[in-house]
């Protein structure tokens, strides 16, 4: 029985498939991918006859509208009817799965599994305890990097060498632009020219050498991945290109090395990725951080205070120096009775909001609203974030406000028993002037 979350709003979101029997697992696997960053399809199979079916189109999964192919394939290795490690085996004789990249899902690390799993094509292992973030970081590597066509550039002075690689990469990345050159003018000008998401270059030539295209490369986009595809290249060769800022290398020596180049190609462009993500996440939030009109305060749960934004140093009057050595303590009154509750909120719900007093520069105390939550850096260690608005005026508002109504009830307290005596005394003149047969003066008081 194939399981399917619902469709998230982008139809181009990318399908994954999910093999996995144990309904535990499953509904962590699921939980992480679909609370994760990245919008996705997501279907499973509870067998290896199921996913081999799936990914065949056949049977219950023949329509392709309700089950599309996956862009990638998570599979259990342990497994009944069929394991996985029959569903790698069959994928070897399907020509049209091998672009679909596929993680082993393991309980422990078992060497010997994983082994047996690449020699049939996986392309990457996960054990199930990871945290989610690594889950989650798979699809960034695999999935979301293969989107569209990837521009590669080739460079071999041998053209069967050339040939061959070209394709190897074209069966595994069907939609792949591969642009071959040899010379040293055509190297520079393509890497002036084309911004190529890969470069994959041979290690010795009698007009360069691997190292000066590694370098050529780095010099102009840091970030872009090189790998050397050689059977030449000494140890010592390729860890002086390791050090130069090489991402990977697949000796061209045997079958079964060559059988690495479309994974080193996945890892190398998918770290590559990731990098450039998280390069523009950190500069999105920089300018957020620095911009911002609310104070910004990158903090610890223990009251240790790492980063201040300039709104942060204006609204508390010091530098960002003072306001890291003096930590919560020294800005926070520590007296104030809803701190303590602030506190205990944000450690059983990861965040808080509320209201404290803090001091500025001369000690003077003034009112501030706090937003606060819990996450953890790229080590995993526990941060907290606090946004700081000063409410100085909006309580002085308040207060203002208060006073207003406060009077007003005063006067309204002072008025209403003299505003029904006027009243009944209007009504005793209307009755009077009834008595005499004359017109009532005061219309608006009868009942």
């Amino acid at each position: 029985m194939n399981h399917q979350q619902p469709l998230p709003a982008d139809a181009n979101a990318p399908v994954i498939l999910l093999a996995e029997d144990d309904p535990v697992d499953r509904e962590i696997i699921h939980r992480t991918l679909t609370r994760g960053r990245v919008p996705l399809h997501l279907h499973w199979v509870v067998d290896g006859q199921q996913a081999i079916d799936y990914l065949a189109g056949v049977g219950e999964y023949a329509d392709r509208a309700r089950f599309p192919p996956p862009d990638l394939v998570l599979l259990d290795l342990k497994m009944p009817r069929q394991t996985g490690f029959d569903v790698l085996a069959w994928r070897r004789t399907q020509a049209s799965l091998a672009h679909v990249p596929v993680v082993v899902l393991t309980t422990l690390r078992e060497d010997r599994d994983i082994a047996r799993a690449f020699e049939l094509g996986a392309t990457s292992y996960l054990v199930k305890s990871a945290a989610p973030e690594t889950l989650q970081d798979l699809i960034g590597a695999f999935v979301l990097p293969f989107r569209q066509p990837l521009r590669v550039l080739l460079i071999d002075d041998d053209p069967d060498a050339r040939a061959m690689v070209e394709s190897q990469l074209c069966r595994e990345f069907p939609t792949m632009q591969i642009t071959a050159v040899q010379s040293p003018e055509e190297i520079a000008r393509m890497l002036d020219r084309e911004p190529f998401d890969l470069v994959i270059s041979d290690f010795n030539a009698p007009e360069w050498t691997g190292i000066e295209n590694l370098r050529a490369v780095k010099v102009r986009d840091p970030e872009r991945p090189v790998i050397i595809y050689t059977g030449s290249a000494t140890q010592e060769d390729l860890i002086r290109a390791l050090q130069a800022g090489l991402d990977d290398y697949v000796l061209n020596t045997s079958d079964r090395e060559r059988a690495r180049l479309p994974n080193a190609v996945r890892l190398a462009i998918g770290r590559a990725w990731q990098r450039r993500a998280l390069r523009e996440s950190e500069e999105r939030y920089r300018t957020f951080f620095q911009n911002s009109m609310d104070a910004i305060l990158l903090t610890a749960p223990d009251g240790s205070i790492f980063a201040a934004n300039p709104a942060a140093c204006k609204i508390l009057g010091r530098t960002v120096e003072q306001i890291c050595a003096l930590g919560r303590g020294g800005l926070v009154d520590l007296s104030d009775p809803r701190l303590p509750v602030l506190l205990d909120e944000r450690a059983r719900t990861g965040k808080a909001f509320g209201e404290l007093t803090m001091f500025r520069n001369d000690g003077s105390p003034f009112p501030v609203e706090v937003s606060s939550a819990v996450f953890q850096d790229q080590r995993g260690n526990p941060r907290t974030s606090m946004i700081i608005r000063d409410i100085t005026e909006r309580k002085r508002a308040e207060e203002a406000i208060k006073k207003q109504l406060a009077e007003l009830q005063r006067w309204h307290a002072a008025t209403m028993g003299r505003e029904t005596r006027i009243l009944d005394l209007k009504r005793e003149v209307n009755e009077l002037l009834r008595r005499l047969n004359e017109p009532i003066r005061y219309p608006s008081a009868e009942p």
